[in-house]
C-alpha cells in the first residue's frame, strides 16, 4: 500500500495524453511486481502510483511505497541534480534491457508476455525533470510512461541537462597514458591468478543457482543464502551479473507468488475478489511452478463463481409467482449439476442453488394450501386447522434445518483454507435462518411465519425431491406472501368476529355501543360465516333499544302530561321482566306519583270554592311544588285567588271611601270594571252608601270616551301600551298596561313610565307577559298628555320602548 503522498499536481502540457496514460497507471502493481521478479527491488519503487483528484480534474495525486518527505527535484542542488538524473537514466536503461530480454525469450503466442514486455517500454520514459522527487534519498517518477513535453509548449520544461565542463585531469589524460600502460604490465600476472580463482567460484555459485531454481521458491533459504553472499563477495555488484540477475529474478518470482498465495488465501473463496487474483497472476508463466499450483487452486473457484453467477441470473429473470418456471429450474439444478453436496451446500453455490430450491418449495406449499383455503370459504375452524398445518410443517422442517446446519459445520471444521471460509459463510447465513424459524415457537400461526424468513429442510417437503441444499423460505415473496395474506386476511375476519362477539357481550345494555358494533358488523361487506349469528343476536338488541328510544323520546314529550304518562305505564307492562327498560319504568313511575299528587291539590282546590282563607293555605303548600304537573293547579288556584285579591282591592276603596262622594263614585267605577257574582253584596253596599251622593237633574254634559288607546312599543320586542280609558277629568283613575311577547319578556327587568305627572314610575309585573299601573288624570283644563314608556333588562339596559297620550278634559263641573 502506497502511503506517502509526493504531492498534487496539475501539468497543462501534459493534459492531451493523461486519458490514455490512466490505463497505463492502473497497472503500477502489475509493472511493480514485474520488476522485483528480474530487477532489484528498489527498481520498482522507481514508479510512482498515480489517484485522479475528483474535486479538481486533471490534477492528480501521486503516492510512493518508499517512507519519507518527498523532495522536489528543482530543489536539489546543482550536483545533486546530475546524481539523480545519471541514476534514473540507469534504472530506465536496465528496464529497456529487461524488455529486450524478454523479447527475445518470448515464446510464440504468450499474449501476457507480449503484454509485460509492452507495459515495460512504455514505462522506461518521463516527459521531465520537474516529474522527479526524492523520497528516502531514492528517485521517485511522477507522469511515468508520457512523452517528453516540446520545447515552448505550456507548461513545457527542458528535459536534458546541459553538459558540464570536463574536469582538469580528463585534458591531460594523454599524458598519462603512458604511465598507466607500464602499471598495467606490471599487474598482468597477477591478474591471470585472480581470473582462474574467480572461473571456479563462478562454478561453485552457478551451481548452487541451479539448487535455488530447482527448489521452486520452496523453500527460497537457498537463494537467499546466495544472494547474501553474493553481497559479501561482490559489494559493488560488479562481477558475476547473470548469476546475481538470475538470482534476483528468481526471488523476485518467489515474492510475487507468496503475495499471490496469501491474497488466494486472503480471498478465502470470495467471487469479488477472485478476478484481481487472476489479473496479477496473468502476468506470471502459470506453466511452471508455484504459480502453476496457484492456477490450480483459482481455476475450480473461479468455475463455482462463474456457475453461481449463471444460477443467480437465471434465477433473476424468473418472477416468483412464476412457479412453472421456477420449478422447472429446480428440477434442471438437480439433474443437470454435477456436484457433491458439499459443494452445494458451500460459497458460492450455496446461495443461488439455495435460492431456486426456496422458490420451489414454496410453489409446492402454495399449489397443496392454496385450494383448502379456497374450499373454507371464510370458515373459521377451517381457517384455523390450515393455521395450524401450516405451522407445523414450518416448524418441523425448522428442527430438521437446524440438524442439517449442525452438521454442514462439523463436517467443515478441517478443510482448506478456501472452503473453511465458505463454509464459515454457509453455516452463518444457517444459523441466522434457524434462530429465525425458532423464534416463532412449535405451532407459529401464518402471521408470525410472516415476519422473518423460516428455514425449511427440503426432506420435510412431500412434494419436493431437492437432495439436500437448505431452503430459506420468505414468507414474504409470492406466492407464499398470498397464500399467508389470504389466510390471515380470514383469520383477521374471525378474530373481529370474536372480538365483536365479545364486545356484544360486555355492551349488556348500553345501545350506543350496540349501534357501533352493527356499523362494525356492516363494513365488512356480506356477513358470511364468521358474522351470521352475530347480526342475528345485534339486530334482536338494536330492535329492543330502538324501542326504547321511542319511550325515551315519548316519556320527554309526555312529562307534564299525566295522561300520556298514565299510557306509558300501560304499555311499559309488556317490557316488565326486561332489564334494559328498568330504568324508564322507574321514572314514569315517579312521574305518576307527581301527577297523582297533582291531581289531589286540585280536587282540594276545587273543594276550597270562594274561602280565600284556605286558598291561601293551599297556596303556601302549592309553592313548594314545581313542575308541569302543577300547572292545573296553580291556574285554578291563581283565578280564585285574583278574584280575592280584587274583592279585598274593592272592599277597602269603599271602606276608604267612608261618605265621601267623589271616592264612593271612583270606587263606584271600579266595581263598574269587574264582573262575577262574588261582588253582589259590595254593590249593595256602595249603592246604599252612594244614596246621599246623587245630583239632581243637570245639563248634559259630554261624557268622556270610555275606550282604550293602543300604541304598539319600538326596539328589541313586539308589544303594546294601553291606556285605558284614553281620556279623562280631573282625578279620573286611568290604568296603563304594557304588554311584551316572548321569548324578550324573559328579559325583563323593570317597566318605567315617564309622563307629566308621574317621572320615572314604576309598573308592577301582573304575569309574564303584562306590567301595569293605576294612575289618575290631573289637569285643570282640556290637553293631551303624552305618556312614554321603557322596558329594561335585568343589568339596566333598555330593550325596547313606546310612547302614547291620553286626552284631559279638565275638572268636572258640578
Amino acid at each position: 500500500m502506497d502511503t506517502t503522498r509526493i504531492a498534487s499536481l496539475l501539468y497543462p502540457a501534459l493534459e492531451p495524453q493523461q486519458t490514455e496514460a490512466a490505463g497505463l497507471w492502473s497497472h503500477v502493481d502489475a509493472l511493480r511486481m514485474l520488476v522485483r521478479r528480474h530487477l532489484p527491488p528498489i527498481t520498482a519503487s522507481l514508479f510512482a502510483r498515480a489517484r485522479p483528484v475528483d474535486e479538481d480534474p486533471g490534477r492528480i495525486a501521486w503516492y510512493s511505497d518508499l517512507a519519507g518527505e518527498p523532495i522536489p527535484f528543482e530543489v536539489l542542488p546543482d550536483s545533486e541534480r546530475a546524481q539523480i538524473l545519471a541514476l534514473v537514466s540507469d534504472r530506465l536503461a536496465s528496464l529497456h534491457r529487461l524488455a529486450d530480454q524478454l523479447e527475445a525469450s518470448l515464446d510464440a503466442g504468450s499474449a501476457a508476455e507480449a503484454s509485460s514486455i509492452a507495459l515495460l517500454r512504455r514505462a522506461a520514459r518521463y516527459p521531465h525533470p520537474s516529474c522527479i522527487y526524492l523520497v528516502a534519498g531514492e528517485p521517485v517518477l511522477t507522469y511515468w510512461g508520457l512523452e517528453p513535453t516540446r520545447p515552448g509548449g505550456r507548461g513545457a520544461k527542458p528535459i536534458a541537462e546541459r553538459a558540464s565542463e570536463p574536469p582538469a585531469w580528463r585534458r591531460r589524460l594523454p599524458l598519462l597514458l603512458g604511465a598507466t600502460v607500464m602499471l598495467m604490465l606490471a599487474v598482468a600476472l597477477g591478474l591471470g591468478a585472480w581470473h582462474w580463482q574467480q572461473q571456479r567460484l563462478q562454478v561453485t555459485l552457478t551451481a548452487e543457482l541451479a539448487a535455488g531454481l530447482a527448489a521452486a521458491c520452496k523453500p527460497t533459504a537457498i537463494l537467499q543464502a546466495l544472494q547474501a553472499r553474493l553481497a559479501r563477495i561482490d559489494p559493488d555488484g560488479e562481477r558475476f551479473p547473470e548469476i546475481r540477475f538470475d538470482t534476483e529474478r528468481e526471488l523476485n518470482r518467489c515474492t510475487d507468488a507468496a503475495e499471490l498465495e496469501s491474497l488466494l488465501s486472503a480471498a478465502r473463496g470470495d467471487c469479488a475478489a477472485l478476478p484481481d487474483i487472476a489479473d496479477a497472476l496473468a502476468y506470471q508463466d502459470a506453466s511452471q511452478p508455484p504459480f502453476d499450483a496457484l492456477q490450480a487452486r483459482l481455476s475450480p473457484l473461479q468455475a463455482r463463481c462463474a456457475l453461481a453467477e449463471d444460477l443467480h441470473a437465471r434465477r433473476g429473470a424468473l418472477d416468483d409467482e412464476d412457479c412453472n418456471g421456477l420449478l422447472a429450474l429446480a428440477q434442471e439444478v438437480e439433474a443437470g449439476l454435477e456436484l457433491d453436496a458439499e459443494d452445494r451446500t458451500r460459497y458460492p453455490l450455496a446461495e443461488p442453488i439455495g435460492a431456486i430450491a426456496t422458490a420451489a418449495a414454496a410453489c409446492k406449499i402454495s399449489a397443496q394450501l392454496q385450494p383448502r383455503v379456497a374450499q373454507a370459504n371464510g370458515d373459521c375452524n377451517a381457517l384455523r386447522v390450515l393455521q395450524r398445518e401450516l405451522g407445523q410443517h414450518l416448524a418441523t422442517s425448522a428442527s430438521a434445518s437446524a440438524s442439517t446446519s449442525t452438521s454442514t459445520d462439523t463436517s467443515t471444521d478441517t478443510s482448506t483454507d478456501t472452503s473453511t471460509d465458505t463454509s464459515t459463510n454457509n453455516s452463518t447465513d444457517n444459523s441466522t435462518d434457524n434462530s429465525t424459524g425458532t423464534s416463532t415457537g412449535t405451532t407459529p400461526n401464518a402471521k408470525t411465519a410472516a415476519k422473518g424468513d423460516v428455514t425449511l429442510h427440503a426432506s420435510a417437503l412431500q412434494a419436493s425431491t431437492l437432495p439436500s441444499p437448505l431452503i430459506r423460505l420468505d414468507p414474504q415473496r409470492a406466492p407464499l406472501a398470498a397464500l399467508i395474506a389470504e389466510i390471515d386476511a380470514g383469520l383477521e375476519r374471525c378474530a373481529l368476529a370474536d372480538h365483536l362477539t365479545a364486545r356484544l357481550a360486555s355492551a349488556q345494555g348500553d345501545c350506543i355501543e350496540l349501534a357501533s358494533l352493527r356499523e362494525t358488523v356492516a363494513r365488512q361487506g356480506d356477513a358470511g360465516p364468521a358474522f351470521a349469528g352475530l347480526i342475528g343476536r345485534l339486530d334482536v338488541a338494536l330492535g329492543q333499544c330502538a324501542a326504547l328510544n321511542e319511550l325515551e323520546t315519548r316519556f320527554v314529550q309526555a312529562q307534564g302530561d299525566c295522561p300520556a304518562v298514565k299510557n306509558l305505564s300501560d304499555e311499559l307492562e309488556q317490557w316488565r321482566d326486561n332489564l334494559r327498560f328498568v330504568d324508564i319504568r322507574t321514572r314514569v313511575k315517579a312521574e305518576e306519583a307527581i301527577c297523582a299528587q297533582a291531581s289531589a291539590l286540585e280536587q282540594r282546590i276545587a273543594a276550597a270554592g270562594k274561602d280565600c282563607g284556605a286558598l291561601r293555605v293551599l297556596a303556601d303548600e302549592l309553592s313548594q311544588e314545581a313542575g308541569s304537573p302543577f300547572a292545573a293547579a296553580r291556574q285554578a288556584l291563581k283565578a280564585k285567588l285574583d278574584r280575592c285579591a280584587i274583592r279585598d282591592r274593592l272592599t277597602r276603596l269603599v271602606d276608604a271611601a267612608g261618605s265621601h262622594c267623589g271616592r264612593l263614585k271612583a270606587a263606584q267605577r271600579e266595581i263598574a270594571r269587574e264582573s262575577g257574582a262574588d261582588l253582589a253584596p259590595l254593590r249593595q253596599r256602595l249603592s246604599k252608601a252612594l244614596e246621599p251622593c246623587r245630583p239632581q237633574p243637570k245639563p248634559v254634559v259630554p261624557k268622556p270616551p270610555r275606550g282604550a288607546g293602543s300604541y304598539a312599543l319600538s326596539g328589541a320586542c313586539h308589544g303594546s301600551l294601553v291606556i285605558s280609558p284614553a281620556g279623562g277629568y280631573h282625578r279620573d283613575p286611568v290604568r296603563h298596561i304594557v304588554s311584551i311577547a316572548p321569548p324578550v319578556n324573559a328579559r325583563i327587568g323593570k317597566v318605567v313610565s315617564d309622563n307629566r305627572g308621574c317621572r320615572n314610575c314604576r309598573l308592577n309585573k301582573r304575569n309574564a307577559t303584562t306590567w301595569s299601573v293605576q294612575l289618575y288624570y290631573g289637569c285643570s283644563g282640556r290637553g293631551s298628555v303624552p305618556i312614554a314608556y321603557s322596558a329594561y333588562d335585568h343589568s339596566g339596559k333598555l330593550i325596547c320602548s313606546g310612547k302614547g297620550e291620553a286626552r284631559c278634559l279638565g275638572r268636572r263641573r258640578p
